[in-house]
């Protein structure tokens, strides 16, 4: 190769023009091997500009005299070429990059440590000796990255010392030893994730309850119900969410939540079962419909015309006349969803939301004039040997009104043609 080019093309990566230091570092890595130790040279200067786009052609290069010169990399005063050398290190997949890379995990920057959790789980089983060992460091950064790797290469060998994780000082490691755990289906560690229900931080108790939660795990009602009843933030809106995947089994507790004092608590335990949509819910909505929080009222509202329950039609037909006008126009469209649509059965959930999804008539075409159908359709009919008479058979046929069921979203009203087969 010539060397000349390949000294121009490295001068061109400081360049101000990015796509211009873009396009020579992809040429840099198309040369080959012949660019590596100028590469490398590049990467000890002083140009900052040019230190990512050596970086990325390195790594693509994946030439493993570019591994030490990228681990000095790895304590960059700039976030974006730890992270480069980081991703780089990847593609090269040397365990002498192992400790360097753990070591690193104390990056004060988050994207920085992203991305050597994902270099870590491309490496595997290689590093989970490595990585329990970091569980055990005295940086709180290590520690946490360390049990969200190992999480994710799902290795049987760090259940234990992920369980002594849980139990760390600092609420963000347990956090992340509770993901961790949440990725096996040993016993010891849905255990373990149930205990932690009783976590003095919140946030931890919110994690361990999803993770239950997520598995159906009957464990995780009391603590989402308590965080519904009790925070005031954005716990309460997680645990919210966490009771809708629950489905079904968390109905009966969220009626009884339907009584508190609190209407905020009230709204959103009306909104979560109508969510759900299940039909159980009923009575206990229709009892909420006279509720003297406005806000209430329309959750109920709603939430009963995502039941599709007929039997509620008669009282919701009255809140067309409440004196709140959002209430009044929830109510017309949950009497409309119901009376003008039938909810299927509940194995038919929304591909795009999960919620129950209904049927509806659908009409397509004119409307359907008989005198014109027929005088087309006899003439077209007479006209047939002539060829000409085609068209208009098909223009009579067309001049039908076409009916079909769709089915509609209870929750984001998308809608999807129901085929003939189901």
């Amino acid at each position: 190769k010539d060397q000349r080019a390949i000294e121009s093309l490295i001068a061109v990566l400081g360049d101000v023009n990015h796509p211009v230091r873009k396009d020579a570092s992809w040429a840099l890595v198309m040369i080959g091997e012949a660019s590596v130790e100028p590469l490398i040279k590049e990467l000890k200067g002083d140009s900052k500009a040019a230190r990512p786009y050596v970086i990325d052609a390195l790594g693509k290069l994946q030439d493993r005299r570019a591994v030490d010169p990228l681990i000095d990399v790895l304590k960059d005063e700039n976030a974006e070429v730890r992270t480069k050398a980081t991703e780089a290190l990847a593609r090269l997949g040397d365990e002498k990059s192992l400790v360097p890379l753990i070591a690193a995990m104390k990056d004060q920057d988050d994207s920085v440590r992203q991305e050597i959790v994902a270099t870590l789980v491309r490496i595997g089983s290689r590093a989970v000796d490595p990585l329990i060992e970091a569980t055990k460091g005295p940086d709180a950064n290590v520690r946490a990255t360390a049990a969200e790797a190992l999480g994710h290469i799902r290795s049987d060998k760090s259940i234990i010392p992920l369980i002594d994780l849980s139990i760390d000082p600092d609420s963000k490691v347990r956090q992340k030893a509770l993901e961790a755990l949440g990725e096996f289906e040993h016993p010891k560690a849905m255990e373990r994730i149930a205990e932690a229900l009783k976590d003095g931080d919140p946030h931890v108790r919110v994690r361990a309850a999803w993770h239950l939660g997520r598995k159906k795990d009957s464990r995780a009602i009391a603590p989402l119900i308590q965080l519904l009843r009790e925070d005031k933030g954005q716990l309460r809106v997680d645990a919210g969410w966490v009771l809708r995947e629950m489905g079904a089994m968390v109905v009966m507790p969220l009626i009884d939540v339907l009584k508190d004092t609190d209407p905020k608590v009230r709204s959103l335990a009306a909104e979560i079962l109508g969510d759900i949509g299940d039909s159980r819910s009923s009575e206990a909505l229709i009892q909420l419909l006279n509720d003297p929080d406005p806000t209430v009222r329309e959750k109920a509202v709603t939430s009963l015309g995502n039941t599709g329950d007929k039997k509620s039609l008669e009282v919701l037909a009255e809140k067309l006349k409440d004196k709140d006008v959002t209430v009044r126009t929830k109510a017309a469209e949950a009497v409309a969803s119901i009376s003008d649509t039938a909810i299927l059965d509940k194995e038919k959930k929304c591909p795009t939301c999960g919620k129950p999804l209904r049927k509806m008539q659908q009409s397509s075409g004119q409307p359907f004039n008989p005198g014109a159908f027929w005088t087309m359709m006899v003439l077209g009919l007479l006209l047939t040997p002539l060829l000409v008479g085609i068209p208009l058979v098909i223009g009579a046929w067309m001049m039908k009104v076409k009916h079909r069921t769709v089915l509609v979203c209870n929750q984001c009203q998308r809608r999807f043609e129901k085929h003939w087969y189901e």
